[in-house]
């Protein structure tokens, strides 16, 4: 079922989420399948975090179903993920997220590194990542944990952010 979006500042955003035991129960497999709707029904996602939908969140997210990448997420799913840097290069780029509709920022992130993650049977998985595939692994990874893209904005702009989300809100924009 194709679920709303929670968007920022929503509290949930900021929870660090629950580990996935395995082998999964119907409650995960149900929340799997409204990850899945929610992401195809998105016209520009790349991947959502279980907490993007559901206030109290599993450690799993979902990339959206194209060949080069499911390749490397078994599937598109990725349970109680972490990862580690392949290097010191840190290439900043543009960056969007489900949970700031319309928005952008030039977000400072490794260009490569080793994500480990547990597939749908609990398998575990050491996959290097590189370019927008570490991109999009270590932002649904610090969505499973609390962090926020904006984060690593300025204090300043951060602030501006928030502001301007409080004025959407108020004037029904948001």
């Amino acid at each position: 079922m194709v679920k709303k979006i929670i968007k920022y500042p929503a509290p949930s955003l900021r929870v660090f989420t629950k580990a996935v035991s395995f082998p999964i129960t119907d409650e995960v497999r149900e929340h799997l399948r409204d990850l899945e709707d929610t992401l195809k029904a998105s016209a520009d996602g790349l991947a959502i975090a279980s907490n993007q939908v559901l206030a109290e969140g599993h450690q799993v997210f979902i990339v959206r179903d194209v060949a080069e990448l499911t390749e490397k997420f078994e599937g598109g799913l990725c349970f109680n993920p972490t990862w580690k840097p392949r290097g010191d290069d840190v290439i900043t780029d543009r960056e969007g997220c489900l949970s700031f509709p319309g928005m952008s920022f030039m977000i400072p992130r490794f260009e490569s590194i080793i994500g480990e993650f547990q597939d749908i049977d609990g398998n575990k998985h050491s996959v290097i990542f590189d370019g927008l595939l570490a991109r999009a692994f270590q932002h649904e990874y610090d969505h499973l944990t609390g962090v926020l893209f904006i984060d690593m904005l300025p204090k300043k702009a951060q602030t501006q952010l928030y502001n301007t989300i409080v004025q959407r809100k108020k004037a029904g924009r948001w």
